[in-house]
């Protein structure tokens, strides 16, 4: 029989509140709750203490309502930074707590700012070498709730139980994975000051559902042959990738309410309903299999900051919008250049998402060729400004909600240094290894949603308003991003989402394509964005010399020290990226000097002709 993965999700406990207990330790056993910077109606709550929860305080609730039921609740502030909340601290919290979970496993997905999968499959080998049975049945029935041994009326009898058990090799390897996690519990909590809640299975959704059924500060231990069992009490709900549409369609097509309901479908029933790939999936969640892999990360994969403008403080002036995006900006900029300091990476593309007063969300995307905030600025407003149909300096309509998110990271070592100039000229290849073609005047773009497991059904990304929809507007979407999936999505439902179906459209494979017409001739800067990868740049540079002959560029040190100004085009470009940004005028240049347009060369095939005093003959191998 095969080995199975040893998987382990760590979740911290109302992290917003320990790291505010850590500030503040005579906070510690009081009832205490996090509250974003705006203090309308004492603060929206984003984390609630255990203590305060005993009082009946959820998240739902806002800081006045939270001192109704509990007067002695301590209501902790998020800090403001520009008008905006500043997670700071929450952050370089989460980086200690990774610091330490990565010596305990091999492989370590970090899945949200208080949340980590660990695969521990291959530490699991190392040190079973080094425990006898007898050890691990003692240890692992002291530090965990193993599902299906839980008699705590006739301990020798569960021991002897759990001893027999542990024959098997796949279950001798998840106690093993229950001491390993155990100890880096204890480590946490030993150089942090932070208590962790675990679960230990087979995959990473098993672990997920059985971390979260003992809470705070213990772990579970989720055997396969208790699955079943197990699933008789968990709602279909809970289960990760279940908590949307999707899990609506499943509960209301099939009248269930439990996952175990589930296995008395054939697959061949499910697959009829669900469409194929559907089926199969939920034939094999049910009885949980589940194969997603742990993946090596402990960076997030973008980095980002928003803000919402409800009521009368909605953006209705150029002015405004240039000014938060510019806040915004700073904001990226500053974190962008942490990135590059302290993780040695940067990032390619920053994307500009707003919402209006009309509930219309769009997203446009750019390259990010410098970290000066101005510069951010004045790309993201060249961006989105088909999207202003208002006169002089008005904006309309008005936006409701700003955001900049920078992704497509890269190690500075592989993207610095001078690029080859043919890769100026190099358009954008296709998975299938054909050409992108360049959009024509009038087009739609599309922005391809994440498929999940089931991609036959609808994702829960529209849910009616509800009558909290003023909450909702009050909630400052850098805080919604950063929380955990599964308190985002409680709040996000609690909420409601705002519903705009005119945007999005279902294709074939179940992949959502959000739509909305623009003209590229007014949009030099705005790209093609697939949240897949694919994505065609556009971009192309309006401000170059007179002087084409003269292919040296001039370099001004701006203020900034990590900024050089280059006098081409007067943007300040980052020192690791000036070498790529010469060449790229250079090109042009050439470019210019032979009457070569970019759209006539292909980066798949050499040009037909090589004539005299054309670019093309910079490309032509040596030799021929």
């Amino acid at each position: 029989m095969s080995r199975e993965r040893v998987v382990a999700l760590v979740d911290m406990d109302c992290f917003y509140v320990q790291v505010e207990q850590r500030l503040n330790p005579s906070y510690a056993g009081k009832p205490c709750a996090v509250v974003q910077y705006n203090t309308w109606k004492g603060g929206g709550i984003i984390a609630v203490s255990y203590e305060a929860r005993k009082f009946g305080v959820t998240r739902q609730m806002r800081g006045d309502e939270a001192k109704e039921k509990c007067p002695d609740i301590i209501l902790a502030r998020v800090p403001e930074l520009r008008g905006k909340a500043d997670l700071t601290r929450y952050r370089d919290a989460c980086v200690e707590v990774m610091d330490v979970l990565q010596t305990f496993a091999d492989v370590c997905e970090r899945a949200s700012v208080d949340e980590a999968y660990l695969d521990l499959t291959a530490r699991v080998e190392k040190q079973l070498e080094n425990i006898t049975l007898e050890e691990l049945v003692d240890k692992t029935l002291a530090c965990s709730h193993i599902v299906g041994y839980t008699d705590q009326t006739n301990r020798d009898k569960v021991r002897g139980q759990w001893l027999a058990a542990l024959s098997d090799e796949n279950i001798k390897c998840l106690a093993m994975g229950a001491v390993i996690i155990q100890q880096a519990r204890d480590a946490v909590k030993e150089k942090t000051g932070f208590t962790c809640t675990a679960g230990i299975a087979h995959n990473k959704v098993l672990a997920k559902i059985a971390g979260g059924s003992h809470k705070p500060n213990q772990q579970t231990l989720l055997p396969q042959h208790s699955v079943h069992t197990f699933f008789q009490t968990t709602p279909i709900r809970k289960v990760r990738f279940f908590g949307g549409k999707f899990g609506e369609s499943v509960v209301s097509s099939l009248h269930v309410e439990y996952m175990s309901e589930l296995t008395k479908y054939s697959q061949e029933e499910l697959q009829r309903i669900f469409g194929e790939k559907s089926g199969t999936w939920l034939y094999e969640m049910c009885r949980g299999r589940e194969h997603e892999p742990v993946r090596q990360r402990q960076l997030s994969k973008s980095c980002g900051c928003g803000k919402n403008f409800t009521g009368k403080s909605k953006l209705i002036s150029k002015e405004k919008v240039r000014y938060w995006i510019l806040q915004l900006a700073s904001e990226l900029s500053d974190r962008l250049k942490i990135e590059e300091e302290k993780n040695n990476r940067t990032a390619k593309l920053v994307s500009v998402g707003l919402r209006t007063e009309t509930n219309t969300s769009v997203m446009r995307s750019f390259p990010l060729r410098s970290l000066d905030p101005e510069t951010i600025c004045d790309n993201a407003m060249q961006v989105i400004k088909t999207f202003n149909s208002g006169t002089a300096d008005k904006w309309k309509p008005g936006i409701t909600s700003l955001s900049l998110n920078a992704s497509k990271f890269e190690e500075i070592s592989k993207s610095s240094g001078a690029s080859s100039i043919a890769s100026f000229f190099a358009k954008k290849q296709s998975e299938d290894g054909g050409i992108q073609k360049q959009p024509s005047s009038e087009q739609t773009d599309e922005i391809k949603a994440p498929s999940n497991p089931c991609p036959d059904v609808t994702s829960a990304d529209n849910l009616e308003p509800t009558d909290h929809s003023y909450v909702r507007d009050e909630i400052d979407q850098s805080i919604m991003n950063e929380l955990p999936d599964n308190i985002r999505n409680e709040i996000q439902q609690f909420l409601g989402v705002p519903k705009n179906p005119e945007r999005i459209k279902r294709t074939s494979n179940g992949i959502e394509k959000y739509t909305v017409s623009r003209n590229t001739d007014e949009e030099k800067m705005t790209q093609t964005r697939s949240i897949t990868g694919n994505t065609t740049d556009n971009t192309t540079c309006t401000k170059t010399n007179d002087n084409i002959g003269n292919t040296k560029t001039d370099l001004k040190t701006s203020d900034n020290a990590s900024f050089i100004r280059c006098s081409k085009c007067g943007q300040q470009i980052a020192k690791s990226k000036m070498d790529e940004h010469t060449d790229f005028h250079f090109a042009l240049d050439l470019q210019k000097r032979g009457g070569t347009t970019l759209d006539s060369l292909r980066a798949d095939e050499p040009p037909k002709k090589r004539q005299k005093g054309t670019i093309s003959k910079f490309f032509v191998p040596k030799g021929r």
